[in-house]
């Protein structure tokens, strides 16, 4: 199924991942990596279906709770992004590209002080990734208006 995925054949690569949770259908990483394929389709709700599998059987696999905010800020929903991304947080406290999507989804609420917070620590994290200083060079003009 990787294979597949690393390829764009997305219709092979979740006949693979289907077959695996066919044979144990307690595999998180195959839900895991068929709620990847999903996103790329841009298939929401079934990417968060299998996210949500994904974490039942593994509650410790943070690129779960991470992707699993993504969507939801894909689909608009951002306190429950922001409820993923505290997980992932919580789980890994050196997650910066959660940090930094939980900035940005604070600012797309409003909250720029807690926004700020956010996109300090990611660039604190990864001070080289220009995404980051972006997203902050844009909060910290929108907070002068």
């Amino acid at each position: 199924g990787n294979v597949y995925f690393n390829l764009q054949k997305y219709d092979d690569a979740i006949r693979d991942y289907n077959i695996a949770i066919q044979l144990d259908p307690n595999f998180a990483m195959a839900y895991f990596n068929r709620g990847n394929v999903y996103v790329d389709l841009e298939e929401y709700s079934a990417a968060l279906q299998d996210f949500d599998k994904a974490i039942q059987f593994d509650p410790t696999n943070v690129d779960a709770y991470y992707n699993r905010g993504v969507v939801y800020n894909y689909l608009e929903q951002y306190n429950e992004a922001i409820f993923n991304y505290n997980k992932t947080i919580e789980l890994k406290p050196d997650y910066t590209e959660a940090y930094n999507n939980r900035g940005y989804t604070y600012y797309m609420l409003g909250k720029y002080d807690l926004a700020l917070v956010d996109l300090q620590k990611a660039i604190e994290l990864d001070p080289d990734n220009p995404e980051m200083k972006e997203n902050l060079d844009e909060l910290l003009s929108a907070m002068k208006k």
